[in-house]
């Protein structure tokens, strides 16, 4: 899970080339994006890359791991 703690509006991906246009859209102030392993399969074992559009703000990761 991702959370956008940041006032701007932020973007993520699965490759460091995440952007406006190559990424998903995240809310400022608490939008969020998560994957599970029931619904999403592989793409929870990628790394996740994170973008604002200002270069001020900050991400809250949660990753949990099974074992």
């Amino acid at each position: 899970m991702a959370i956008n703690l940041s006032g701007n509006r932020g973007y993520v991906g699965w490759d460091a080339q995440v952007s406006s246009t190559r990424g998903l859209p995240v809310s400022p102030t608490g939008g969020f994006i998560s994957c599970t392993l029931e619904e999403d399969g592989e793409l929870t074992i990628h790394e996740v890359y994170a973008l604002l559009e200002n270069a001020a703000g900050t991400w809250y990761i949660v990753e949990i791991e099974r074992r």
